[in-house]
């Protein structure tokens, strides 16, 4: 199951990016245990961080998508899913320079575009390029079920910080990532088949944030139930 060029650019550094940074709208947090924030509280901070990410590492987010579409529009798929994973790979190098760091999700995703973007311009196969979004959903699905065998599991240590839930909780953030990363790769092998190139190309670049504001919407509800009140 390996990933399309064009697709395997374009999506990953979008979707990296989205699932790297939706639970960080409800940060409302860093110390201990807090109250139930409002609708109030929410909308405000959600606003705020909306506008605190228009900015440079915004651009780099979208680097991969744009040099997808373009390259898919002056030219074939092979080369828009060349052009998207330089575009992946020069942004990682630019946010490590900025930085000095680089989010191992960003760095996965890039090594894996890198891997499925050789083979099918080794083996000439553009499915490769259509089956890369299936392929990074389905490893990230497998990531998230492998982790909640620990404890605490991988996605609480990732997010425990941001997130003050009841422990209970953790499973059912846990398991409704998993639905929705499962969701997506069936969603792209019934788009690859019913979608023409061009049309699936764009269905790839929009999903991204489609994705994201589903997995930001099942984290709000969820945090909400099982957000720890801090008792008087």
């Amino acid at each position: 199951m390996a990933a399309s060029i064009r697709s395997g650019v374009s999506s990953v550094g979008i979707r990296a990016a989205a699932l790297r940074t939706e639970t960080s709208f409800l940060q409302l947090n860093r110390m201990t245990a807090s109250p139930l924030p409002s609708d109030e509280d929410l909308a405000n901070l959600l606003w705020r961080l909306l506008y605190e990410r228009m900015d440079r590492r915004l651009i780099l987010e979208l680097l991969p998508g744009l040099a997808f579409l373009l390259g898919n529009a002056f030219g074939e798929l092979f080369w828009a899913a060349g052009a998207a994973t330089a575009a992946t790979a020069a942004a990682v190098g630019i946010r490590w320079r900025w930085d000095g760091s680089v989010p191992w999700l960003a760095v996965s995703t890039l090594v894996l575009a890198l891997v499925l973007t050789g083979l099918g311009i080794f083996l000439g196969d553009e499915t490769f390029v259509f089956i890369r979004p299936t392929v990074g959903a389905l490893a990230f699905a497998a990531i998230l079920a492998i982790g909640a065998l620990v404890r605490p599991s991988l996605l609480q240590r990732t997010l425990g910080y941001k997130l003050r839930i009841h422990a209970k909780g953790w499973p059912v953030l846990n398991t409704a990532w998993i639905a929705l990363a499962l969701f997506s790769a069936l969603a792209n092998e019934v788009a690859r088949r019913a979608l023409t190139t061009d049309h699936w190309v764009i269905y790839n670049v929009l999903s991204d944030p489609v994705l994201f504001a589903l997995v930001w919407l099942a984290t709000r509800l969820i945090a909400e139930r099982y957000w720890i009140i801090e008792s008087d």
